[in-house]
């Protein structure tokens, strides 16, 4: 694969969740609705175990891994109070999880090795890492060593004898009609093959392989990122600051146009699905930024520091405490504030992080309940989104979003 193009809606712009945290949260949770497709099965046991010195060991209940893994494997939604309850769920699902922490030859700070066990008998083991962000790479299935990151359809052949990879290719081209990439995998003895596509798999298709001669098993899972990737990305408008300035010269592109078209080459959508999907996000961030101000409560995060965000605001509207004279500015400070106070609350509502949950509360104010304060419309404010989403993809290139 060349060289690789980040998206605004998986890098910058999400995930859209409940939890605490992209990387603590939303990562498990990915992992863990990976799993449970690739167990292919309803998950009945799960023991899931991490060093007790990685991040998971010290951070797994306060920053909601182990709500995020569950959710996963009963295949709740990461945007829904499914997140909150999610240990109650699965308990009453009859679903036995464990988290354990034991010493790890990984010492990535958030490896994670799954040991899981279907309602129908099937076992699967998976090693994990959370990467940051919400992505996640699964670096290991039933002891083979391998690299997948969600951001593709994913297919998993497992021989019962020898079997010639020409061959086999062939024979899985009758049945795909979109591009793969297959690779190899080898423990022991043993080989496994394993397929990535942007081609959405149905039952008939993976009955179809597992149909081919001296395939004993298959796996399979969808993508868990929003947008899917590309093996070879062609036609890209740019990469870097400096590029985004020399293609938007000719025809006096804004920023947010420029955003758009990137966007647009990097994911194969149409302008419309990607100013659809910058809408939804707009949507949701309205809706964090509406509740951060309005979010009277005498709730103390961790029962040590109460919720100043609502108080702040209608201090500012009142004027009942002198302050400096920043304008739109303390307002927007407010809101900012508030939204970071909603994640931390015992049952938060839907956010964006963008890209972290730390920094949650920041284009919401900034951009979303800016542009409403000044009465802009939607397709504007998704301008200024794609603005900001265009510089988020310099960072994820060039530098690092911590």
């Amino acid at each position: 694969m060349e060289e690789y193009y980040s998206s605004i809606f998986n890098e910058v712009f999400g995930p859209i969740m409940i939890g605490t945290s992209s990387s603590h949260t939303a990562g498990p949770y990915r992992i863990g609705a990976t799993a449970r497709m690739l167990l292919g099965e309803e998950v009945k046991k799960a023991r899931i175990s991490f060093d007790p010195d990685s991040s998971y060991g010290s951070y797994y209940k306060l920053q909601w891994s182990d709500r995020g893994f569950t959710a996963g494997l009963f295949g709740g939604r990461i945007d829904s109070e499914d997140m909150t309850d999610a240990l109650t769920i699965a308990k009453e699902k009859g679903m036995d999880i464990q988290f354990i922490k034991e010493p790890k030859e990984n010492k990535h700070a958030n490896y994670a090795y799954m040991e899981l066990e279907g309602i129908e008998g099937g076992r699967l083991t998976l090693d994990t890492t959370s990467v940051g962000g919400g992505a996640i790479e699964i670096i290991g299935i039933d002891s083979f060593p391998i690299s997948i990151k969600g951001d593709f359809n994913s297919v998993f052949l497992y021989p019962d004898r020898d079997v010639d990879a020409k061959v086999l290719d062939e024979q899985i081209k009758k049945v795909l009609s979109e591009p793969y990439h297959m690779k190899e995998a080898k423990s022991d003895d043993k080989v496994l093959y394993y397929l990535e596509t942007r081609e959405k798999l149905g039952k008939e298709e993976r009955e179809k392989l597992l149909g081919i001669p001296n395939i004993a098993r298959v796996r399979y899972a969808d993508h868990v990122l929003p947008v899917l990737s590309s093996f070879y990305y062609e036609n890209m408008p740019f990469r870097t600051a400096a590029g985004a300035l020399e293609y938007g010269k000719s025809d006096d592109l804004s920023a947010g146009e420029l955003g758009i078209r990137y966007e647009m080459a990097r994911s194969g959508y149409t302008r419309e699905e990607v100013m659809d999907m910058m809408k939804n996000v707009i949507k949701v961030m309205r809706k964090s930024a509406q509740r951060a101000i309005n979010n009277k409560t005498d709730e103390k995060i961790g029962n040590l520091y109460p919720i100043k965000a609502t108080d702040m605001y209608h201090s500012i509207k009142d004027k009942t405490v002198p302050m400096a004279e920043l304008g739109i500015l303390n307002e927007l400070n407010c809101v900012a504030i508030g939204i970071l106070e909603v994640v931390e609350q015992e049952r938060p509502e839907v956010v964006v992080a963008c890209p972290t949950v730390g920094s949650v509360g920041i284009i919401p104010a900034a951009v979303v309940h800016l542009g409403d304060r000044i009465g802009k419309s939607d397709d504007e404010i998704a301008m200024a989104m794609f603005a900001a989403g265009c510089v988020g993809t310099f960072v994820a290139h060039q530098g690092s979003f911590s």
